[in-house]
């Protein structure tokens, strides 16, 4: 089966930050990764939260069950950047770059071996 992607584009967070939050779950199961991120004080957590909660429901709403995936790849990559100028005393200025995220999940469904088919 091939994996499900959820491709998510300009997010407003730095992709060094972002992929913090992505070490954490990656390679994870998808229901063991929804409750660490619920509760993670970090604004990279609230979003991938907010990203596999809704990949969760559409797999439910498929009569999937979330616990037979996992993670199999995170990509955080960089995104746009917006670039603004402060402006300082004597005539100087400062750069203020804005960087935006691009983040692709992949999850993939668990392989069930026959000696697990025939415990259950």
């Amino acid at each position: 089966m091939d994996p499900i992607i959820i491709k998510s584009s300009s997010i407003p967070v730095s992709p060094q930050k972002l992929n913090l939050v992505a070490g954490i779950i990656r390679k994870k199961n998808l229901d063991y990764s929804l409750k660490t991120l619920e509760f993670l004080p970090k604004k990279g957590g609230r979003i991938l939260y907010k990203l596999l909660r809704g990949a969760a429901k559409s797999l439910e709403k498929s009569q999937e069950d979330i616990s037979n995936f996992f993670l199999s790849k995170i990509e955080v990559n960089q995104g746009r950047m917006q670039k603004r100028a402060i402006y300082r005393a004597k005539g100087r200025t400062d750069r203020i770059r804005k960087r935006y995220s691009l983040v692709n999940l992949h999850l993939s469904k668990k392989e069930t071996t026959a000696k697990q088919k025939t415990l259950k």
